[in-house]
Order: structure tokens, then C-alpha cells, then sequence
């Protein structure tokens, strides 16, 4: 194993991977292709039959679906396509998972990181304190944990960058990580 480069070893990976925590609550960064998500709201639908919808919604005229039926299509709709993972990073890591793709997102409501998939799944900081937990629970293991960041909305704003990075290594052993510069 020692002679092999990284790209000659084999590690178990999941796709979207913290996706088992998405809310019904839309993230900050609105896809293209599900752009329209974006324009349901769950304002109350005009009452006495009068209810219309411009297929597909937009800014200028948003589906007022009301609050059961909005919640109904996220959690149920969205949340079923969304998500791809339902064991938590520290069941995957018990399971043997060691490659992990994390779709984060910095939400300027509340100034913190999220995990993300159109939907907002838990905060970015309990799946680093779940990945602390298994390195500190298998300290002679030589555990090789590889994790993608992915899909932010962080281009172009260094202070985000700084503080995800502050984020990072404030929850994960300076000697448990080593970072790659994107190609």
C-alpha cells in the first residue's frame, strides 16, 4: 500500500454525502435547471377557486402553495430527490466510507455553513465534529479521509473562504488534515 500513489488506491465514497440532514428549507444557491423552486412560496393560495399558476413560476409571479402543501413538496417532493444519503459522516465512517462529497454553502441569514442539495441540510460544522469524533475514537488506525467541498456559493468572497478554513481547522486536528489547492 505504501508504494501506491493516491490515485492507485480505492476508497469507498458517497455522492452528496451529508445529504441524510436536508430541512424543507430551500439553500442560498438556486440551480438553473430547478430555478423555479425558488419562486414557490408558502403564502396562502387566493381562496373561492380563483388559484393560478404561471408554469413555471418566477419572481414576478410566484405559486402561493400555502404552508401545508409548501412544506408537502420540500420535505416530501424535493427532500425525496434530494437526498441521497440517510446514514449521518460518522455511520458512514463506521460503515468503511473514507471519500466524501460535501456540497457547502455559506447562508447569509444566520452567517454559517451549511451543507447543501437545493435544500439546507445540517450545519457544516457537526459533519467536521462527527469526522473528529471517529479520527479521536481510532487514534492508531492511520485512518486516510478524503473530502471534496464542492458547490459553494464562495467564489469571489475571500472572507468567507478564510472563515470556512478558520471552521476547519478550529474543529479538526491541525495533524489530521491536509489540504490540496483546487485544480
Amino acid at each position: 500500500m505504501q508504494a501506491k500513489t493516491l490515485g492507485q488506491i480505492k476508497l469507498p465514497a458517497t455522492h452528496d454525502s451529508a445529504t441524510y440532514g436536508l430541512t424543507s428549507t430551500l439553500s442560498q444557491i438556486a440551480y438553473p435547471d430547478i430555478q423555479f423552486l425558488w419562486y414557490l412560496s408558502d403564502q396562502a393560495a387566493p381562496a373561492n377557486n380563483t388559484w393560478s399558476v404561471t408554469v413555471p413560476p418566477t419572481a414576478a409571479n410566484p405559486a402561493d402553495l400555502g404552508s401545508y402543501l409548501y412544506d408537502f413538496v420540500m420535505s416530501v417532493g424535493v427532500g425525496s430527490a434530494a437526498r441521497t444519503q440517510d446514514l449521518t459522516i460518522l455511520q458512514q465512517l463506521q460503515s468503511g466510507i473514507r471519500s466524501f462529497d460535501f456540497r457547502v454553502y455559506f447562508d447569509t441569514r444566520d452567517n454559517s455553513f451549511y451543507i447543501q442539495h437545493a435544500l439546507r441540510g445540517p450545519l457544516f460544522q457537526d459533519v467536521l465534529s462527527q469526522m473528529q469524533m471517529f479520527l479521536q475514537a481510532n487514534p492508531t488506525s492511520g485512518e486516510l479521509i478524503l473530502a471534496t467541498i464542492s458547490h459553494t456559493n464562495l467564489q469571489g468572497y475571500p472572507d468567507q473562504i478564510a472563515a470556512l478554513t478558520k471552521l476547519i481547522n478550529s474543529t479538526i486536528q491541525p495533524e489530521n488534515i491536509y489540504y490540496r489547492a483546487p485544480d
